[in-house]
């Protein structure tokens, strides 16, 4: 946790989410609720009040609109701010007590090597830096203010994992698992599956009145016209007359009742119908009329290139006639449906111990469908896609297994043999991986400490009365 503190106090949002990262800081040593006191106090870290003013001037800091958190109140808003405020608090405290400390001329060498405020010539342009702080409607003070609380914090997490000594042995026990080759033998198993084409008249029938309700679609009969300039206006401009007629079209729609006695008074427009329109084989450019299926009001859409203009009727909801194309649909499912209850028995039998060597050797009927591969290392998706090799690297030898590949084809797995290699001295990737790992477990063993050092305590009945204020 702390690890992900440190790494994202690098960022620009680190100031306002820094706390909501460290949450679990404060509920893991958390008092029960102040028995009277100061009812100013909104909570307390140690012998350290803060105040409601406090609170008020953290939220103003954070620059997060009322209105937002007016709305957002019954999921706990105020709880997170509260949190991120004392997360920072709690920050503080560690950073007061390990006396840890950024004077001004340190900031200003910070400041003057900021790659953005930088000119041309790699040296520091104060018209760039007044620049970023009125795009950022900050005051020099308050970003410098800010800066050194960033600054102050990557020093804290730095304090405790600087200067790591990382051996050998440690880099090849925290990457076991990446540093072995496997030998796999495979064979795919979609010759066992039931083949599209072998599902007949029959099969889709009974498949089409078991679910029949899920099969239907939306069906509308539909008028419409394109309004085109060339349409109404005889030219091919864009023009105030075009958007004049489109205006008087628009204000008649509703006393109109069918799209010919709106456009009864403009010649020469003719009006497309279609029947049994349905929403799977409708074109891209009447998509939206079924955004209106259940209306029977003329609508008009501005389409960009032209205004469409429909009106609706007879919406219904019905199984698609049972064609070629809607046959081929329905064996598809069949096809799929049979292949995945297929794999899921197999993969039953796998998981209850009840698949042997004889099972995977008589799987298929061709013995020449089996093959053997070696998987060089945890990122080798060669044959297999990712989290298939994943799966493979987490499982003994011996294991059987489903995996697949990057088209989604299904292959039954053994695992033959691992091979330990030799580490590769000098790879800085798995190097850093395992300062990373590291730092980590520093990192949690820290957590446990600052959980037993500080207790913090919430005055409920303020921030009620806080919540109410912005309710």
């Amino acid at each position: 946790m702390l690890n992900k503190l440190r790494n994202f106090t690098k960022t620009k949002l680190a100031t306002v989410l820094i706390g909501i990262i460290i949450i679990p800081f404060v509920f893991w040593g958390m008092g029960g609720v102040f028995q009277g006191g100061n009812t100013n106090n909104i909570a307390k870290i140690k012998n350290v009040n803060i105040s409601t003013e406090d609170f008020f001037d953290h939220i103003r800091s954070l620059r997060i609109n009322e209105e937002i958190i007016s709305k957002n109140i019954e999921n706990d808003i105020l709880t997170e701010i509260l949190n991120d405020l004392l997360a920072k608090k709690f920050i503080e405290l560690e950073i007061k007590k390990l006396g840890i400390n950024i004077n001004d001329k340190s900031l200003l060498l910070i400041i003057k090597n900021n790659k953005n405020f930088l000119d041309e010539n790699k040296k520091f342009s104060r018209l760039k830096y007044e620049k970023f702080l009125l795009e950022n409607n900050i005051t020099a003070s308050e970003f410098e203010k800010r800066l050194k609380k960033r600054e102050l914090e990557k020093i804290l997490f730095n304090y405790y994992s600087s200067g790591l000594y990382i051996p050998e042995y440690l880099i090849k026990y925290f990457n076991y698992s990446k540093n072995r080759s496997i030998d796999v033998k495979y064979v795919s198993l979609e010759s066992n599956y039931k083949k599209k084409e072998e599902f007949n008249e029959t099969d889709i029938k009974n498949y089409i009145e078991t679910n029949k309700d899920d099969l239907k679609i939306d069906f509308v009969n539909v008028k419409y016209v394109k309004l085109t300039p060339e349409i109404l206006t005889g030219s091919s401009d864009y023009n105030e007359s075009y958007y004049e007629i489109i205006d008087k079209i628009e204000n008649e729609i509703f006393n109109k009742n069918s799209l010919e006695e709106l456009l009864s008074e403009y010649e020469g427009i003719k009006i497309n119908e279609i029947k049994e329109l349905s929403q799977k084989n409708v074109d891209t450019d009447l998509q939206d009329i079924f955004n209106y299926k259940e209306s029977d009001q003329i609508q008009i859409l501005d389409k960009e290139d032209y205004f469409l203009i429909f009106k609706n009727e007879n919406y219904r909801q019905k199984i698609p006639k049972v064609d070629k194309d809607f046959s081929s649909e329905i064996k598809e499912i069949l096809y799929k449906e049979n292949r995945y209850n297929y794999n899921q028995k197999l993969f039953s039998k796998i998981s209850s111990n009840k698949f042997s060597d004889d099972d995977f050797n008589n799987m298929v009927k061709i013995k020449n469908e089996y093959k053997k591969a070696q998987i060089k290392s945890i990122k080798d998706n060669n044959i297999f896609e990712i989290n298939s090799v994943e799966l493979i690297y987490s499982m003994p030898i011996n294991s059987f297994m489903l995996v697949t590949d990057d088209k989604e084809n299904v292959y039954l797995l053994k695992i033959l043999g691992i091979k330990n290699n030799d580490f590769k001295s000098g790879d800085k990737e798995i190097f850093l991986k395992t300062r990373e790992k590291i730092k980590d477990e520093i990192y949690s063993s820290y957590d446990q400490f600052l959980n037993q050092n500080y207790k913090v305590e919430i005055n409920y009945n303020t921030l009620e009365r806080t919540e109410n204020y912005f309710k």
